[in-house]
């Protein structure tokens, strides 16, 4: 069970509750930072841009199923198990209709960080 913020927890018993999740994984020796819902958010002032991946699904904060498209070097990866032991933070933020669009470490709750 998480603990919420008393911020988070009642943004998410609202009925319009919009889940923004971000991605920042690394990826050909660089950190991508990627909003899977919604458009482009700013989080701990670094700015998440919208697209390029989904997230299909977490299990127990220690595995994740995400959804890329494919590029030559991420099939390069991929073929020589260079993705392997890299990072990879999936974090969700209870966001609402209206939000900024900014949002601080606290606004977010961690659902996997492995590396």
């Amino acid at each position: 069970m998480r603990d919420l913020s008393p911020t988070q927890d009642a943004n998410s018993r609202l009925p319009q509750t919009k889940p923004v999740t971000i991605v920042r994984h690394a990826h050909s020796g660089v950190d991508e930072l990627r909003c899977a819902t919604g458009g482009t958010v700013v989080y701990e002032s670094e700015t998440y841009t919208t697209g390029g991946i989904k997230v299909l699904g977490v299990q127990d904060g220690r595995t994740a199923q995400l959804w890329m498209p494919a590029t030559a070097a991420k099939i390069n990866e991929v073929i020589n198990g260079l993705w392997r032991d890299q990072l990879c933070r999936i974090i969700s933020i209870p966001a609402v209709p209206g939000d900024s669009g900014v949002y601080s470490e606290a606004d977010g709750e961690i659902d996997i960080e492995a590396k």
